[in-house]
């Protein structure tokens, strides 16, 4: 993530279908803080977010983010500007990082979590080889989540 990056992450942020599926509002001068935050490192070993970005441009596109948790899980999250959806983006960034994951850490486990009516992305974790993790679903913040897993294991890793 990249300064220059702030527009369009704020923007992603903002975006109607983000909010829907996220459940969470963002201020462009919290936006930006949390950028700044995340440039600085601050917060490196929990959550790493990466810039999805035009390979001949170089503009953000979306964010693909690794959240590590407690538990030694990794959850990975992918959002996509509107403009850039539906172009092979996600899946690209989704294996990268999953390959990434598994071929740099220990982790034994990546997940993906999908509310409730999001069918782009429960096509996503299909399309990237995830399968129904245990337990098969949480809510949050009253939203159902379905969670899928791809396992060290599972990918030969």
């Amino acid at each position: 993530m990249a300064a220059t990056d702030s527009n369009a992450r704020y923007r992603l942020h903002a975006d109607p279908d983000y909010i829907r599926f996220v459940g969470a509002t963002i201020t462009r001068d919290a936006s930006d803080r949390q950028l700044e935050s995340e440039m600085a490192g601050a917060g490196s070993q929990w959550r790493q977010v990466l810039a999805i970005s035009d390979r001949t441009t170089h503009v953000m596109l979306g964010e693909c983010a690794l959240i590590y948790g407690s538990n030694g899980d990794v959850e990975l999250v992918i959002a996509i500007l509107p403009e850039a959806r539906h172009c092979g983006r996600a899946r690209e960034a989704a294996v990268a990082a999953t390959a990434a994951v598994f071929g740099d850490t220990n982790v034994q486990r990546v997940i993906g979590k999908v509310a409730e009516g999001n069918s782009e992305s429960l096509k996503l974790v299909h399309a990237i080889g995830m399968s129904p993790a245990d337990p098969p679903q949480e809510q949050r913040s009253g939203c159902n989540f379905a969670i899928f897993e791809a396992t060290r294991e599972s990918r030969g890793a």
